[in-house]
């Protein structure tokens, strides 16, 4: 380190008269730790670690973010694919109300057989509306996921040929020797 100064005062002389003199000083230091016990290299073997650590843990947040937008994703597709189901299934009960309802007025059905094809319709259409709120919650999920604005996302449609990859054999392991979490431990 260095250090310098400079001070004005009366009496200051060497003299020893009582006129202002102007003083200056300049310093010099060094200092030198020798790390005979590791200390130093070890808080910066340490420090190296802690980094690394830190690396692994930023990882690990990204990959469980990743994992969220993967599993929000895949909800979505399920809950649209079972939507399509539901609204085949919704039409065919319409369909068998509207034949029941004919058969009921020809003498051929009771009354009861028409109200209980009719509370199949209801409980359908109530599926389709809770499908429908589902599919909802999971968009506005994935927007947020993604960074993007809930009102104005829009997801693609699916495309119906996707199918899941093949993970070969030993591929668990691997995985687990790569994983963000273990690393920093």
């Amino acid at each position: 380190g260095a250090s310098a100064g400079v001070t004005r005062q009366a009496g200051a002389s060497a003299t020893g008269s009582s006129a202002p003199a102007t003083l200056g000083t300049v310093g010099l230091s060094a200092s030198y730790e020798p790390d005979l016990f590791g200390r130093l290299s070890q808080a910066s073997d340490a420090a190296r670690l802690d980094a690394a650590a830190s690396e692994a843990l930023l990882q690990s947040a990204r990959l469980m973010v990743q994992a969220d937008v993967a599993q929000t994703y895949l909800q979505l597709r399920s809950a649209q694919a079972e939507q399509v189901l539901v609204q085949e299934s919704l039409a065919a009960y319409q369909s068998t109300l509207h034949l029941t309802q004919r058969r009921e007025q020809a003498g051929d059905v009771a009354e009861l057989d028409v109200a209980r094809v009719q509370s199949e319709v209801a409980a359908t259409e109530s599926e389709v509306l809770a499908l429908q709120r589902q599919q909802a919650l999971l968009t506005n999920a994935l927007a947020v996921l993604t960074g993007e604005v809930a009102g104005s996302f829009v997801l693609p449609a699916a495309n119906t040929d996707a199918a899941l990859p093949v993970i070969p054999p030993g591929v668990p392991g691997t995985v687990l020797a790569r994983r963000p979490d273990v690393s920093a431990a």
